[in-house]
């Protein structure tokens, strides 16, 4: 019977107890200690992940504007920044990063273009952030290491072991389709077809062979 309680907790905890803790500690995260996270992850895609982007500053800033222009629930915790790489091996593919720095790939812009679907795309990963999913993943993925340092204000060990967790984890399927809503959210507050991001996000299950590729926050 101890064993048996032993593998039932043990269940519990894994299935429950954990994405619960890990929700809350995530929401009790500083701002400041957010961007500290989402500069680091940024500073180890450039160092290895991602090249500069070659897409024209012109199309860039079009789809800056186009994302600033839409209308989406407050976020006062967020300062949302929209950068461009060239994908490489992570290929057509949109980051979201703790702090609200999102990376969109020239591939992903090449493949669905910087209109509807590229907005529903954008929102989709802001949906992420608002969330912070990202850093609930991240204190699932290493419970105990995460916690102490939280716990005990040992801030650097959470920026040397972070950036590399989140550029390989895979959002769950509830994150997914919570941002998937707060993206539909998004785009009907702005009378923008749904249908267009429903065709986005088959074209990169397409892309990706079938299936949604999340990393850190792909996404």
């Amino acid at each position: 019977f101890s064993l048996l309680g032993l593998v039932v907790f043990v269940v519990f905890s894994y299935y429950y107890l954990l994405p619960w803790t890990a929700a809350v500690v995530a929401r009790t995260i500083p701002a400041s200690l957010e961007l500290q996270l989402g500069r680091a992850t940024l500073d180890s895609l450039d160092h290895g992940l991602v090249k500069p982007s070659r897409l024209p500053e012109a199309e860039q800033q079009r789809i800056r504007d186009n994302f600033a222009a839409l209308r989406r629930p407050a976020d006062p915790g967020h300062d949302y920044r929209i950068l461009f790489r060239q994908g490489d091996r992570i290929g057509a593919n949109a980051l979201a990063l703790p702090g609200g720095t999102i990376v969109v790939t020239d591939e992903l812009v090449k493949l669905v273009g910087t209109g509807t679907g590229m907005m529903g795309v954008l929102a989709h990963e802001a949906g992420h952030v608002t969330q912070r999913h990202g850093l609930q993943q991240i204190f699932q993925a290493s419970a105990v290491g995460a916690l102490a340092a939280y716990f005990l204000g040992d801030v650097s060990s959470m920026l040397a072991t972070v950036p590399a967790a989140m550029l390989s984890l895979r959002y769950s399927r509830d994150h997914e389709r919570e941002a998937d809503a707060f993206a539909v959210e998004v785009l009907r507050d702005n009378r923008l077809p749904v249908s267009a991001f429903a065709d986005t996000l088959q074209q990169l299950e397409d892309a990706h062979g079938g299936g949604r590729k999340r990393a850190a926050n792909d996404d």
